[in-house]
C-alpha cells in the first residue's frame, strides 16, 4: 500500500475519523496526531504503528494518549499482531477509553487465547477454549472468523461429544483425563505424527500442557489468515 493516493471516499472516510472516529475529545494536547491517523487510513500499517508508537512518547494529556494507543492498537490488529494490540487497546482503556477500545480488548482476548501463544498462559481450560484452540489449529483461522462456533465444529469432527447429561458445558474445565480422550479421538481423524502421553488423571489441565501435547503430535498451526 506504499506510495497509495487516497481517492474522494477515502479522503471522506479521513475527514470523518478526524471528526469523531475512536475515543477522541476537544480536550486533547496540541501533539498532531492527524498524519498518523492518515497512514493507518492509508493501509500502511507499520509505519502507522512507528508514528503512534512516537506519539505516545510525546504526548502530555491523558486526551491524547488514549486516542493514540486505540489508533496504536487498531494499527497492530490490522497487522495481525494481537498481543501488542491487546497491549495498546489496555492502555487506551486505563487513560480513559471506556468505549471503542474496550469493546476491542473484548473481541480480541479470546481471539489470543485460541492461538499458542496466548493459550499458553491460561491455568486451566475450558472445552470451549480447547475446541477453539483445535480449530484454528488443524482448519485455521477462517472458520471462526466466520462465526462458526468451536464446540460444534468440535462435535461434529468427532473430537468431543456431549457430556453424561446431553448438554455440550462450554465451560467446563479439562482434566488431564479427559484431554487424553479428545486427544485420542483427535488423532484418529487428523494426521497426527504421533499421540503425545497424557497422564490421566482428573486434574485441570493447563494451557501450556495442552499445547505442548499438541506440538509434541500434530503438524505445526495453519497460518493466521
Amino acid at each position: 500500500m506504499t506510495g497509495y493516493r487516497m481517492g474522494p471516499l477515502v479522503l471522506a472516510v479521513f475527514a470523518s475519523c478526524i471528526a469523531g472516529c475512536g475515543p477522541r475529545t476537544v480536550q486533547r494536547d496540541q501533539t498532531d496526531i492527524d498524519p498518523a491517523i492518515r497512514l493507518f487510513l492509508e493501509g500502511r500499517t507499520a509505519e502507522a504503528v512507528q508514528a503512534f508508537e512516537r506519539l505516545a512518547r510525546e504526548a502530555r494529556s491523558d486526551e491524547t494518549r488514549r486516542e493514540v494507543y486505540y489508533f496504536l492498537g487498531r494499527s497492530h490488529e490490522a497487522r495481525g499482531e494481537i498481543q501488542q494490540a491487546i497491549d495498546a487497546f489496555t492502555l487506551a482503556v486505563q487513560y480513559g477509553d471506556k468505549g471503542a477500545s474496550m469493546e476491542y480488548l473484548n473481541r480480541l482476548t479470546p481471539l489470543l487465547e485460541s492461538r499458542p501463544e496466548g493459550f499458553v498462559r491460561l491455568p486451566t481450560v475450558t472445552r470451549r477454549q480447547l475446541a477453539a484452540l483445535v480449530v484454528r489449529w488443524v482448519q485455521g483461522d477462517s472458520v471462526l472468523t466466520a462465526g462458526g462456533d468451536p464446540l460444534a465444529i468440535a462435535i461434529q469432527a468427532g473430537w468431543m461429544s456431549e457430556l453424561p447429561d446431553g448438554k455440550v458445558h462450554g465451560d467446563a474445565q479439562v482434566s488431564h483425563a479427559a484431554f487424553a480422550v479428545f486427544l485420542e479421538r483427535l488423532c484418529r481423524q487428523t494426521r497426527c505424527r504421533d499421540v503425545a502421553r497424557v497422564i490421566p488423571d482428573e486434574q485441570p489441565i493447563s494451557g501450556r500442557d495442552v499445547v505442548r501435547a499438541l506440538q509434541s503430535s500434530l503438524p505445526a498451526p495453519m497460518k493466521h489468515g
